[in-house]
């Protein structure tokens, strides 16, 4: 009991020195704390010194102070970096766009939708330090699995977004991750392939996970959650839970219009930069570290497991013309036009006359679309990523658009739609000139329609590509803009007039045939160019190509002995080996892509591009019957349109690489792309732009 005494005398008196304290302290004036923490204090624009990532304290006269206020909401809320938002309504506005996957949860076992592809573009705008708000128009499409018929919906869609790792550590816009809610209403309309429509409402909440790539650019994954009205799926009476719940994720490319970056963040990025990668005053990289670029490839294709066929024995090629921007050294994207041939089928046709032949024919596949894809340079990462390193590599995704035409008894003529992905391997020749290597993969679906109902089935093919190709890019770097051509080579001047000679084989984009005996197909071209100055130059260039191929082509059979009878003509059809021999005539115009990007021409290597009209002469054209077949004695044969070989008018686009052994020796290579138009050969069942691609390595001569 003492004990318990003197201890409850202790806690009186400590209470009552409390309360006289606080009588003291009102007489007091506590001055603001400007106490900081972390960083040291930095300065903004107008030199104004401002605490970065800092816990701020209030203002604090304990006369009327309440310590309710300075709790968690108030004076431990870290503030961060300082945000800019003058009445410029450009400031901290951004477009986003990106792909991705939705499911809609099914009413029905019968009715359930695949996986749906996803494409969403809008703007959206920071409106403070926690609080964004984006608009963004979407379109998604699937199959449903029991009549494979397609749904697609479009549709609008308004979104919130509060930042919580601003919230919770400051904000930062230069941090590698950031992570936020999205809140968000939208309506659509949705269309099943020969069915039903309708329009519907739908709420949904989500996360953002956001990634900085570099000033300016940022990459996003988006995983989300929601509730839409009963016609999102178009399921009518089948759904009885009236509402349709679906789910999803996307990746998302953000760009801001102008540099949204804080001044902090601009210094800091400034301060960890190297001489060599330089940024402007205001943080942003030169535009010569985000550039432009085009690329044109070409190389094999192959594809995936074929009945009976290997992959090699699908080999077929593929052309690509590229054209894309770097928004930061991490993140880009790449638009593309391709065409695509090769074997997808080799069948036993059987051909009835006197008695029953049966020929081996390879049917191809030939596809013509475009892709749109992202590229992520992993590399771009390292604080002193360098765009002028001798080599890297970076990764490519998204989706192609394509027309296809598959060769069967019947040419099946269907749109199809793709996914893949692959990577670029690049080494770099000369400052904005490279050379890659990308080796890819492609997945396409198409629909084949029933005759009898209104279902569609719905197939797929797997595709494998390696391309090697060139690249320049666009830059604006005043380096270049002070080198000279006279600096570089001593002694030398513009040398007006070149001459060359080159030879090399080809490759061709048909749509059936038989490659066992084809036999090896060459070329040569000899050519003349003149320079008007740097830049633009004139070419003209004849170009031999002797091509053979082996097809199943009806012919006439002609009976030498009977003159009375008109030789008594017999129309059959078998396996013919054509031989043609013509030459492809080209005028050009032609352009120095060093000096067109950067106004700088290298020292070894250069690279320039032409284009123009063609005009093709069948010089020579011979045809006969294969070994497998057989010719009676004193009969001879005559393809059906064999009198239809002559004249043709076609185009032509290429690339000159040149490598300058001494001031007037070079050795070239010359890829060119022929689309051969009016030209008509029998025997060779072309793809309807009749691509022919040549290649070609020589020497060249400047006077």
């Amino acid at each position: 009991m003492r004990r318990l005494t003197v201890l409850l005398l202790l806690t009186m008196l400590v209470i009552a020195n409390g309360m006289a304290m606080s009588v003291v302290m009102p007489s007091l004036a506590i001055p603001a704390d400007t106490t900081r923490y972390g960083e040291d204090t930095e300065e903004d624009e107008n030199g104004t010194a401002n605490q970065g990532n800092t816990h701020v304290a209030r203002d604090l006269v304990v006369d009327g102070y309440n310590a309710i206020n300075d709790v968690m909401e108030g004076r431990y809320v870290p503030v961060g970096e300082t945000f800019r938002n003058t009445p410029k309504w450009l400031r901290n506005l951004y477009i986003q766009g990106g792909v991705g996957l939705e499911q809609i949860n099914p009413p029905t076992d019968d009715y359930k939708i695949s996986m749906m592809r996803y494409a969403q573009l809008g703007v959206g705008k920071n409106l403070n330090k926690l609080h964004s708000v984006r608009a963004m128009f979407h379109g998604a499409w699937g199959n449903q699995h029991y009549k494979e018929l397609t749904l697609t919906k479009i549709g609008f869609k308004l979104e919130h977004l509060y930042d919580l790792s601003s919230y919770m550590a400051g904000y930062n816009p230069t941090r590698l991750m950031s992570l936020s809610t999205i809140l968000g209403v939208g309506a659509q309309h949705s269309k099943m392939q020969l069915g039903e429509s309708g329009m519907s409402f739908e709420g949904h909440f989500g996360l953002q996970f956001r990634f900085f790539t570099g000033p300016k650019a940022y990459m996003s994954i988006e995983p989300y959650v929601g509730v839409g009205g009963d016609k999102m799926d178009v399921s009518g009476e089948r759904n009885w839970r009236k509402s349709d719940i679906f789910y999803g994720a996307n990746v998302n490319f953000v760009y801001y219009i102008n540099n949204n970056l804080s001044p902090e963040s601009r210094r800091r990025l400034l301060d960890q930069q190297n001489a060599r990668n330089r940024m402007s005053v205001d943080s942003l990289m030169e535009k010569w570290q985000q550039p432009w670029f085009v690329q044109l490839s070409s190389g094999l294709a192959m594809m995936q497991d074929q009945p009976n066929l290997s992959m090699s024995k699908t080999m077929g090629s593929e052309l690509m013309l590229s054209a894309g921007k770097w928004l930061s050294p991490v993140a880009g994207f790449r638009g593309s036009i391709y065409s695509r041939a090769n074997v997808w089928k080799n069948v036993a046709q059987d051909v009835v006359e006197h008695d029953v032949k049966t020929y081996q024919v390879d049917l191809h596949n030939v596809t013509v679309g475009a892709r749109f894809e992202a590229m992520i340079n992993p590399l771009g990462f390292m604080k002193n990523f360098y765009w002028d390193a001798p080599f890297g590599c970076y990764l490519v995704g998204g989706v192609e658009l394509g027309w296809l035409l598959k060769s069967q008894s019947e040419v099946l003529s269907c749109s199809t739609i793709g996914w893949g992905g692959g990577i670029n391997l690049w080494y770099q020749m000369a400052p904005g000139m490279k050379v890659f290597i990308e080796p890819r993969f492609m997945h396409n679906d198409y629909k084949i329609p029933y005759t009898n109902v209104e279902w569609v089935k719905r197939y797929s093919d797997n595709y494998l590509s390696l391309n090697v190709g060139m690249a320049v890019e666009f830059r604006d770097d005043k380096r270049y803009y002070d080198h000279s051509y006279e600096d570089e080579f001593v002694n030398d001047q513009l040398r007006k007039i070149k001459v060359g000679l080159a030879g090399g084989t080809h490759l061709l984009q048909t749509e059936r045939g038989s490659t066992s005996n084809s036999g090896f197909g060459y070329n040569g071209s000899i050519y003349g160019e003149y320079c008007f100055d740097r830049l633009k130059s004139v070419r003209v260039g004849a170009e031999f190509v002797n091509l053979q191929r082996s097809n199943l082509t009806p012919y006439i059979d002609y009976n030498q002995e009977v003159p009375e009878a008109d030789y008594a003509p017999v129309e059959r059809k078998g396996m013919i080996n054509h031989k043609y021999s013509f030459f492809l005539f080209n005028a050009s115009g032609m352009i120095d892509l060093n000096y067109l990007t950067m106004h700088y021409q290298p020292q070894k290597f250069r690279l320039y591009a032409f284009a123009g009209p063609t005009v093709v002469y069948v010089m020579k054209y011979t045809r006969q019957l294969s070994d497998t077949e057989r010719l009676m004695l004193n009969h001879r044969i005559e393809p059906v349109d064999a009198d239809k070989v002559g004249f043709g008018i076609g185009a032509h686009l290429g690339l000159k690489l040149e490598y300058r052994l001494t001031n007037r020796f070079s050795a070239v290579f010359l890829p060119t792309v022929y689309m051969l138009g009016t030209t008509k050969m029998p025997g060779i069942e072309f793809s309807r732009m009749k691509l022919m691609e040549t290649f070609n390595l020589g020497v060249q001569y400047s006077f």
